[in-house]
């Protein structure tokens, strides 16, 4: 069961994202907002916007963030949500290598725009040892119970 502080941030979440586009989004989805604040320090709503994929199509990328100090790209899935297994985590890492692979094969057409803008963006500008600076993270809001 998520906190009252998670809620509260969440809750903040999607009245900022009402402000900026006059639409609502789902607790699911401002998770990754959340995340885009506290994990990754950006403040800056537009730079939240441009970075967050979730949806149809996504390859199982819910937002991106590129660490321009250290030319890194954090890829990143999130799930709020009570209940999660370690199957479910492990086949959310290998549709987000399959993305990555078919990405650096030029094979994107399955994917939504918002995704093929932005990670084309973020992986053409990595160095040419892209594979050291990719980290795939997985956050959740869910207690972890398989064994």
């Amino acid at each position: 069961m998520p906190s009252e502080i998670l809620k509260e941030e969440i809750a903040k979440a999607r009245s900022e994202f009402q402000q900026n586009k006059s639409s609502d989004i789902p607790d699911d989805k401002a998770f990754s907002y959340v995340l885009l604040t506290y994990f990754f320090d950006v403040e800056n709503f537009d730079d939240k916007y441009d970075c967050v994929t979730d949806g149809a199509n996504d390859g199982g990328v819910d937002f991106l963030y590129f660490n321009d100090e250290e030319s890194k790209l954090f890829i990143c899935q999130s799930k709020y949500t009570e209940n999660i297994s370690y199957g479910d985590i492990r086949n959310e890492f290998d549709k987000i290598c399959d993305t990555i692979n078919n990405f650096r094969k030029s094979h994107t057409g399955a994917y939504n725009e918002n995704l093929k803008r932005t990670l084309q963006n973020f992986l053409d500008r990595l160095p040419d040892d892209e594979l050291d600076n990719i980290e795939i993270a997985f956050f959740t809001s869910a207690d972890i119970k398989d064994t």
